[in-house]
């Protein structure tokens, strides 16, 4: 799992990891409420 995040994070780019960050911060709010 973690070499296909490390894959799809080259391939997304700075602006793409950022995006996933944020969904990521997100799906974690959501869990916690």
């Amino acid at each position: 799992t973690l070499r296909m995040l490390n894959l799809r994070w080259n391939d997304i780019g700075p602006n793409g990891a950022k995006w996933l960050a944020d969904a990521l911060e997100t799906n974690q709010v959501r869990l916690t409420v």
